[in-house]
Formats: structure tokens, sequence, C-alpha cells
């Protein structure tokens, strides 16, 4: 089948199964946010340590909601840090990660930023721009 340039290669909605498998995260709930800029992921246990030169971070991950009884945790190399608005309009530092990220029959290397709100609603908040050559 032949596509034409600016037509979707698949359908997506706002609400989708989602793999980080660099992360070691087979399944997590994601949320496709149309007006984010960056995307999100909520965490707990968040902690940065050096590892020679390089600052790492390592957390954990509730990929389901409304479940506590799965918890996956991961270390990844800090990519940047910045100021961006969380959850209720607060502005919170947030460490940054390049990770790769499976939806459908995309995967691409995307950034992450990592939010310490275990309770949020969200598990993994996307940005639309993130997957906008795909959509």
């Amino acid at each position: 089948m032949k596509t034409e340039p600016n037509e979707p290669i698949f359908d997506i909605g706002w609400c989708e199964c989602a793999s980080l498998p660099l992360l070691k995260i087979p399944v997590i709930e994601t949320r496709i946010v149309p007006d984010a800029r960056f995307s999100m992921l909520h965490v707990f246990h968040l902690s940065t340590f050096k590892d020679g030169d390089d600052q790492m971070v390592s957390f954990g991950v509730h990929p389901l909601l409304g479940s506590r009884d799965i918890e996956i945790y991961a270390v990844a190399p800090v990519t940047s840090r910045r100021l961006v608005t969380v959850r209720d309009h607060k502005r919170q530092w947030c460490y940054g990660i390049k990770t790769a990220l499976v939806i459908g029959p995309v995967r691409k290397q995307i950034e992450l930023f990592l939010a310490p709100e275990p309770e949020a609603e969200i598990r993994l908040a996307l940005a639309a721009t993130t997957l906008s050559k795909h959509l």
C-alpha cells in the first residue's frame, strides 16, 4: 500500500500502552498530552549519584495505574535538568534522561523528565510533539 507524504503512519488515541525497553519497563500506561511541551515520567524513590564524571539518577516506577503491587527500578544518566510545570500548575526542577520509547509500530529515542509524583493520575505523560512525525 502506498502512502501519501502527510498521511499518518498509524492511528493513536489519547491513552495508550507503551514500553520503555532501556529502562526495563515492558508496559506502562501512557497518556498523550496535546499541549505538553515535555514528556514526564512520574516516579518515586528518586535519587542522584555520580558514576565517574557522569551524573546518574535512580528511580522507581509503578507502571500500572491503581496498582502499587508492581515496582520497577531503573538507573539512567542525567542529560539535563529543567524547571517544568507539573500537577496543579506548580513548577518543579526535574531531571531529564534519554531513553527508547515503543508505542505501536514506532520505536524512537526520546527525552523524558522525571517527576517525583508517585500519586499522579498519569504514569507517563507523553507530549504529542514527541510522536508528531508518526501521527
